[in-house]
């Protein structure tokens, strides 16, 4: 019985995570929490995740191709997104590039989970991607931008290795206890979904009052709905790849760590920065809904062609 709840709460993530952003923007004392509980939560969904990554998937194909795809997709499309914005819209370009610069979120890897894709090709790009990002925002706005993001590079390192691995230092140790593996297995995906629901609830909480509302939004937010369409579309035709690397692609590129690049918005930037990116939360659920369905329509194109 409570299996069978859990199973149909699960089933319906599209309504759990619209629920999660409300929640985030309206209920009093929702940012409470605060960094430390979005760490826990980023750690537990890597937990979670290291029982389903399969070791033959740890092949030099998938880590080449990891490398390929962090090169194309974090390195060199947001520069080409920053010079096309910065010809056509200036004042959003260093915007653009803050977002486009963002590795691929931890949650990529619990949604490749739920959703069939190849879960060890989206750890190797999320470490690859959250271990060089403090280099590359470093670098690539000494050489585009007029502000300079000056990291503390070895803090972020720190931080970001004891998120990432101390789960899975957990889960080499925790993975031997019977009990533990058969409750993951048959639950993991399942609690994945309400932590990648709970994780956009506090961040939005924490994020609220940067909302701007104003008459800019539906320039802001048609913008965003480009980009992050440009990043799903990438990873999904990247390159001629398995059903299942294509999947983990297109995640990765598409359910990116937004909040780091909030994070850098606001230390280093104006409120027009900061806004757009904040925004992008908007964009990051939305994206995370319709993925599968647009995946399912590709799907029945192919079956019916």
């Amino acid at each position: 019985m409570i299996k069978s709840l859990l199973l149909k709460i699960h089933g319906n993530i599209f309504y759990l995570l619209p629920i999660a952003f409300i929640l985030g923007l309206l209920a009093p004392g929702a940012d409470y929490p605060g960094s430390i509980a979005l760490k826990i939560i980023v750690s537990l969904i890597i937990f979670l995740s290291c029982f389903k990554v399969n070791l033959k998937h740890l092949s030099l194909e998938n880590i080449l191709l990891a490398f390929k795809f962090w090169l194309s997709r974090f390195i060199l499309l947001p520069i080409i997104l920053f010079l096309i914005a910065n010809y056509f819209l200036p004042e959003l370009a260093p915007a653009i590039l803050i977002l486009s610069l963002a590795p691929a979120g931890v949650s990529s890897i619990a949604l490749a989970s739920i959703f069939g894709g190849n879960i060890t090709l989206c750890f190797i790009l999320v470490i690859i991607s959250s271990l060089s990002a403090p280099f590359i925002y470093t670098s690539c706005s000494a050489l585009l931008l007029s502000s300079q993001i000056d990291l503390n590079i070895a803090g972020m390192l720190l931080e970001l290795s004891i998120i990432i691995f101390s789960p899975i230092i957990f889960f080499l140790i925790l993975s031997k206890i019977k009990p533990l593996n058969v409750f993951v297995n048959n639950y993991g995906s399942i609690w994945s979904t309400y932590l990648i629901s709970l994780l956009l609830l506090f961040a939005i909480a924490m994020q609220r009052e940067a909302f701007d509302f104003s008459s800019k939004l539906i320039l802001d937010l048609a913008i965003l709905t480009i980009l992050y369409i440009s990043y799903y579309l990438f990873g999904f035709i990247f390159s001629k790849v398995k059903n299942d690397q294509q999947l983990s692609l297109a995640i990765c590129s598409g359910a990116n760590n937004n909040a780091l690049a909030i994070t850098i918005a606001a230390s280093f930037f104006a409120s027009t920065e900061l806004r757009f990116n904040v925004l992008s939360e908007i964009l990051w659920f939305a994206g995370v809904i319709f993925f599968p369905k647009a995946l399912n329509l590709l799907k029945r194109d192919k079956q019916s062609s």
